[in-house]
């Protein structure tokens, strides 16, 4: 006979109604569930696109984060916490498995790491007691949480919390999800890849012009600028959904989930296009100037005042995002959830305006990309913590294993961040963002642009770029936070030493396949 344990338990529990059959408050109450205080819940959101610079909590001179301010009263706040990579790729997978992507090797658009860290990630190394369920409207993420799906209880499907989700393959094909969504952006024009059949590329484009402008229509009064979806403005959408709708679901799920239960939730909002909630829109109609910056090797020739522009609809989108914040915010004070929960906030990774550029998937790595918000709220906390030591997102899973004393793996790369180390802050440690895409898999990084930081300074290296190779940036980000200021020579003593920690990390991992054991 096979064993039937606990987490088999908890995971049918997850799927079946016996909990409504037995109790029917079950759905409004989280009474009905046994409670394990030995071990406290976890939840993580991630907003997508959210950088710490266009946050009020972090000094912006917007007031764009009011609810996340009032969390962080009674949270601790990470002051200089960046993402490991520069857009949701490499960003989250390094959430998810606690190492670089020069180690993970997540470094294209829809990409996934190396078979290893199928079995090596957050779902898989914490705690058989916990109870996982997992959710995102980024089809990129959705990607990364199939891959680690078996050792997730529940991953809800994209479709599930979508005004609509035009997509086969998140209907009838998750547990193939990379492949048949690739396949399918092959098949039908979603404004990333040509149609393999012209046919079959105008019907499909009549037909989601359709039903975008109808549901557009159908949500005019609350989102005059359309419906927030996944694509650009230019296309139909193939998905279309309400920030809402998971907040509400969120709060049913934090109520009457099995405990202790790990919950990770991806958000797409404030990702691009901004299309925010109506009574956010026009509210940083204002005077506030912006530097103009030096149009960079990478430029994409945008105009500052174009850039302003993209600017406030991005902090119109942050408005709306901490708004629908604060309505969970209070829903888990009310319902004391707060008590017996670890709430983690964070991103993947930031955004621009800057340079002439407007994306964040060109290989630059400047801190509006790079620095994003950390915000740890620990069960019961009753007063504000602040922490300026450097911190990266590989450091969220071994910080997640020490506070539930599961081992930290050898192989992590990351360190348990400092509230919750018994050593104090490592004030001299190197941190670092890789940006890779244009790089294979499976060779050595002969293309990409890697920085670290160490106190105050940030090194910039360009590597294998047509034109633009070899290339250093140094900054002093304390004295100069726009990075306007390149202090690189090849005989500066901190440029000589960050340097020769750059060119050590990647000698020793020019065989990425050694590191995945």
């Amino acid at each position: 006979m096979n064993k039937f344990d606990r987490r088999d338990f908890l995971k049918l529990l997850g799927i079946s109604p016996i909990s409504f059959i037995l109790n029917p408050n079950c759905f409004s109450s989280c009474e009905c569930v046994t409670r394990n205080n030995n071990l406290p819940n976890i939840l993580i959101l991630v907003f997508d696109t959210l950088s710490a610079k266009n946050m009020s909590l972090y000094g912006y001179r917007r007031g764009t984060t009011p609810n996340f301010e009032r969390f962080a009263q009674k949270a601790t706040v990470f002051h200089r916490h960046y993402a490991a990579g520069n857009f949701t790729t490499p960003g989250t997978t390094s959430i998810l498995t606690g190492v670089y992507p020069w180690s993970h090797r997540a470094l294209q658009l829809h990409s996934q790491p190396l078979k290893c860290y199928q079995s090596q990630n957050l779902f898989s190394l914490l705690n058989d007691e916990y109870y996982s369920f997992a959710y995102t409207h980024n089809p990129m993420v959705y990607i990364l949480l199939q891959y680690f799906r078996k050792n997730i209880d529940r991953l809800v499907a994209i479709s599930d919390l979508c005004l609509i989700s035009d997509s086969f393959s998140d209907k009838w094909m998750t547990y193939d999800y990379k492949t048949a969504y690739d396949a399918e952006l092959l098949l039908y024009r979603n404004g990333y890849f040509p149609s393999a059949s012209l046919f079959g590329s105008i019907f499909d484009w009549i037909r989601r012009i359709n039903q975008n402008n109808d549901l557009d229509k159908q949500y005019k009064d609350l989102f005059p600028r359309g419906v927030p979806n996944y694509m650009d403005e230019e296309f139909p959408s193939f998905l279309k959904f309400i920030l809402e709708d998971t907040i509400d679901w969120l709060q049913t799920k934090v109520q009457s989930q099995p405990s202790p239960y790990l919950g990770y939730i991806h958000m797409l909002p404030p990702h691009g296009p901004y299309t925010t909630r109506r009574n956010f829109i026009d509210i940083f109609k204002d005077d506030l100037r912006f530097i103009s910056k030096p149009e960079h090797h990478f430029t994409e020739f945008y105009t500052q005042e174009f850039l302003d522009q993209e600017r406030s609809y991005y902090d119109e989108s942050i408005a709306y995002v901490d708004a629908e914040f604060g309505r969970l915010y209070d829903f888990m004070v009310k319902n004391h959830v707060l008590e017996d929960t670890y709430v983690i906030v964070t991103a993947d990774h930031g955004e621009m305006f800057e340079r002439g550029i407007y994306t964040h998937t060109t290989p630059t790595l400047y801190e509006p990309i790079i620095h994003i918000p950390l915000l740890i709220s620990i069960p019961d906390q009753q007063k504000r913590v602040d922490i300026y030591s450097p911190t990266n997102s590989v450091d969220l899973l071994p910080t997640i294993l020490k506070i539930n004393h599961t081992p930290v793996p050898a192989w992590i790369e990351g360190q348990v961040l400092p509230i919750f180390s018994n050593n104090n802050a490592d004030l001299h440690r190197n941190i670092f963002a890789v940006e890779a895409k244009e790089n294979p898999k499976h060779v050595p990084l002969h293309r990409v642009t890697i920085t670290t930081l160490r106190e105050e300074y940030k090194l910039i290296y360009y590597l294998g770029y047509e034109n633009f190779s070899q290339v250093f940036e140094l900054y002093n980000i304390r004295n100069d936070p726009e990075e306007l200021v390149n202090l690189y020579t090849p005989d500066n003593p901190i440029a000589m030493e960050m340097k020769q920690i750059i060119m050590e990390q990647l000698s020793f991992n020019d065989q990425p396949l050694s590191r995945c054991q």
